[in-house]
């Protein structure tokens, strides 16, 4: 038996059939099964959006190589340091990275760049045995390597760290000495003084660390690379007391290089503080919304990268209805239905692209194995809008 919801039109009297009470009772049961449902992928847009997913996780890899000015990722087979060195925590705590969170204090700002490039902050210059035996000194040596982009910057600070090891003495206190290396006219490159530090043994029992200013002479170095010849760190009297070499179980210990690098100027703008509509990834919104995807680097074979290890990249996913146009964008579509000789609007297609975006701190290993800390444009989507 066919079962059908009637109403009565008030003038004539005469019966309307709406719809059957079968095809009501099918609707309910169909939404209750949606509801039932913890994700979305009965839906078709669950598929598109998917594939926009994809599409951004090759987008972010290609981009974080392009920003940083890399033609392939860097061959790390093996990180130099451990995350807990000296080095690379000297670093998180400059900069306020929370491994954990994934996030660093520098990235919540007011303003963002409009460089598109990533730019440069601070870097680690480790100390390299192949490099160290092959520098314009020769072995025993101490030699830092910079790459052309590097030395477009300028130096704002440069300190060299370096181990002191524990040792067996009665003395209380010893004199460490900082040489660079100078060409000379007809022989090999030889020392010269630049600095002496008094150094506190304590009679501690274990090793430390200790940094000298060097700003000037790394200056030196960016601006003359021929200059940069190599460094050599004694101890007078105490021969084994300055790390210059690994060790089995040191491999933290090498000196290197904290070199602070100021970035030309650039300009600056204000922020949009609207963030547009956010889904979660169990939305059948249809709309133009922004989407979480948390990208892993380790999973994704990309160990050069030391933080942060994953981050929420965002995406944007959904269709465009003429209502959630930009100013931007209405403003052009009126503009075109005014115009014979243009496109009708109604042929325009509406996209649904980020509208702001902001950056990230990053820090990496580069071709040569320096660490390098630098701020990444545009790698996190804030706001999702039709365009």
């Amino acid at each position: 038996i066919l079962r059908l919801r009637l109403c009565y039109h008030k003038h004539t009297s005469v019966p309307i059939i709406i719809e059957s009470v079968e095809a009501v009772a099918n609707e309910d049961r169909r939404h209750r099964m949606d509801q039932q449902q913890s994700s979305c992928g009965r839906h078709k847009v669950c598929s598109e959006r998917e594939e926009m997913r994809s599409m951004r996780i090759e987008k972010i890899k290609q981009n974080i190589l392009s920003k940083l000015r890399l033609s392939s990722p860097p061959n790390i087979t093996e990180q130099p340091l451990s995350t807990d060195s000296a080095p690379i925590m000297e670093l998180m705590r400059r900069y306020g990275m929370d491994q954990d969170r994934g996030t660093s204090d520098a990235e919540d700002q007011e303003t963002e760049d409009e460089e598109k490039n990533a730019s440069i902050e601070c870097m680690l210059s480790l100390l390299d045995h192949e490099s160290m035996n092959n520098s314009p000194s020769g072995a025993g040596g101490c030699y830092f390597t910079f790459s052309e982009q590097q030395r477009s910057f300028a130096v704002h600070s440069a300190f060299l760290w370096y181990y002191v090891r524990p040792v067996n003495t009665t003395e209380t206190y010893a004199l460490v000495e900082l040489q660079r290396y100078v060409a000379t006219a007809n022989g090999p490159p030889r020392p010269v003084w630049v600095r002496s530090l008094r150094v506190s043994l304590n009679g501690s029992s274990k090793g430390f660390w200790r940094k000298i200013r060097v700003t000037g002479l790394v200056n030196g170095w960016l601006e003359r690379p021929s200059y940069n010849l190599g460094i050599r760190i004694i101890s007078r009297g105490l021969s084994d007391l300055v790390m210059t070499e690994s060790r089995v179980g040191e491999k933290n210990n090498k000196p290197f290089m904290d070199v602070e690098l100021v970035a030309r100027t650039r300009r600056r703008r204000k922020r949009d503080a609207a963030e547009g509509l956010r889904c979660d990834a169990n939305s059948t919104e249809t709309r133009c919304c922004r989407f979480d995807l948390d990208i892993n680097f380790n999973a994704a074979g990309w160990n050069w990268i030391i933080f942060p290890r994953t981050y929420n990249a965002r995406y944007c996913s959904g269709e465009c209805a003429y209502l959630q146009l930009s100013n931007t964008r209405e403003q052009l579509i009126r503009h075109m239905g005014n115009r014979p000789d243009l496109p009708s609007s109604r042929h325009v297609e509406n996209c649904c692209v980020p509208k702001r975006m902001i950056g990230i701190s990053m820090l990496y290993y580069d071709n040569d194995g320096n660490i390098i800390f630098s701020k990444v444009p545009d790698m996190e989507i804030v706001k999702c809008d039709c365009l």
